[in-house]
């Protein structure tokens, strides 16, 4: 609330800083304003907001449930306002903070956001907010794309061609030039307490990295998942994309290696596994909203699709950020030859982001991150939905359906759908 405050209030800012600059040197609460000015006073905030977070004993736990989505545990109110929130994504996309402190910041976004199932967001609201919905996909998009070209081993599961441009990818989502040292924000003793907190998670987190692979158990798991967010799946096709996202994570499942060298006890990398992951709900987030706006799903007896537009600028948006994933070549061949089979020409945007996200799917399961692989079939469920509103049906991706599974597990997965 009070972040919401400092974010929005000219006013609240102006007396905050005020009353800090006449403050003795030894008691002031930010850093010099003369240069960043709110920005400042706002990182500093949050970072108290995040360091007040991790002072839970049980908080890693309650940290790894923030980053995905589940229609059982996410229902709640967020506390920012989506204008605020949508301030303070574009403050963090510029400033170059711990990933721990990013994803946390990325967590509280994705909350304001929600999804179309919260009842907080007002159905009249939906048309005034759809602006903030494709800012906040655009600026997920570019974030993921930029974080996946420092993940030690994506190259064995997505990997760069020639063209993708990484210093182009290297700019600030907003366009403010490169990111900002985060110790140019804070006072030291904060930044000092965040990077120690970083160490602290680092070496306390591995219940949330479970490495042990036991097909059936994961399995379960996941069967568990896609029917906990089966309220999000397009009403037209609920039964097809539930199949449909079966078979891939059980295709998934049956490529998995045990002997994958991702350390997740390493502070760096545990933090960019939960950055992706925050990266990911956030990407869904956004993306199920503005389907659900263009879809009409809130006020139409029939549901649209893109055929029923002359011209939908929101989706001629977004389909023009998708083509930025055609820089990144899917290694693993999960369903290349499936997405494609069928009007391969049609929308193939949407069908190289789904194929790419089911090479990503096996690098989630290969981490051990529960909440990792949820975020990514999370994220691939809302890009299925939007090839729904493309072509107003799955077929595309129906190919799926008939690949062959191993034996045991292709039983196991049919007796659990008939369940």
């Amino acid at each position: 609330v009070f972040v919401d405050e400092l974010l929005m209030n000219q006013d609240f800012q102006q007396y905050l800083m005020t009353t800090d600059s006449i403050t003795a040197a030894s008691k002031k609460l930010f850093k010099s304003q003369h240069t960043y000015g709110n920005v400042a006073n706002v990182l500093e905030v949050v970072s108290a907001h995040f360091l007040l977070f991790f002072s839970d004993e049980s908080a890693v736990t309650k940290f790894s449930k923030t980053l995905f989505w589940s229609c059982n545990g996410n229902l709640e109110p967020s506390e920012l306002s989506l204008s605020s929130a949508m301030v303070l994504l574009g403050i963090i996309a510029n400033t170059a903070a711990t990933y721990l402190l990013k994803t946390h910041v990325i967590s509280l976004v994705s909350k304001s956001i929600g999804i179309c199932l919260n009842l907080h967001h007002k159905k009249e609201d939906l048309g005034i907010h759809m602006l903030s919905y494709v800012s906040a996909f655009e600026v997920s998009v570019d974030l993921y794309l930029k974080h996946l070209s420092v993940l030690e081993v994506i190259d064995h599961y997505l990997k760069a061609d020639n063209s993708f441009d990484l210093s182009e990818k290297e700019r600030s989502a907003f366009g403010f030039g490169m990111p900002t040292a985060f110790e140019s924000f804070v006072q030291p003793v904060t930044s000092g307490r965040i990077d120690l907190q970083s160490l602290k998670f680092a070496e306390s987190c591995s219940p949330i990295f479970d490495k042990k692979f036991y097909s059936f158990d994961l399995m379960s798991a996941t069967l568990s998942y896609i029917n906990d967010i089966k309220p999000l799946f397009d009403p037209s096709f609920t039964k097809e994309i539930s199949e449909i996202l079966n078979c891939i994570t059980l295709k998934c499942l049956t490529s998995v290696r045990k002997d994958t060298s991702l350390n997740i006890a390493e502070e760096e990398t545990a933090g960019k596994i939960c950055y992706l992951a925050a990266l990911l709900k956030l990407m869904g987030c956004s993306l199920l909203q503005i389907v659900y706006q263009i879809r009409g799903s809130h006020n139409a007896y029939r549901l649209k699709t893109l055929n029923d537009y002359a011209h939908c600028r929101e989706y001629y948006f977004i389909a023009d950020i998708l083509g930025s994933f055609g820089h990144w070549r899917p290694q693993s061949g999960i369903i290349a030859s499936g997405a494609l089979s069928k009007h391969p020409e049609t929308h193939k945007e949407t069908k190289l982001v789904i194929v790419h996200y089911c090479s990503l799917l096996l690098f989630c399961y290969e981490t051990g991150s529960k909440f990792l692989w949820k975020s990514c079939i999370f994220v691939l469920m809302a890009f299925i939905n939007l090839l729904v509103f493309e072509e107003g049906n799955v077929d595309a991706l129906n190919s799926i359906l008939q690949q062959p599974a191993p034996y045991c597990l292709h039983n196991y997965l049919k007796s659990k759908i008939h369940q």
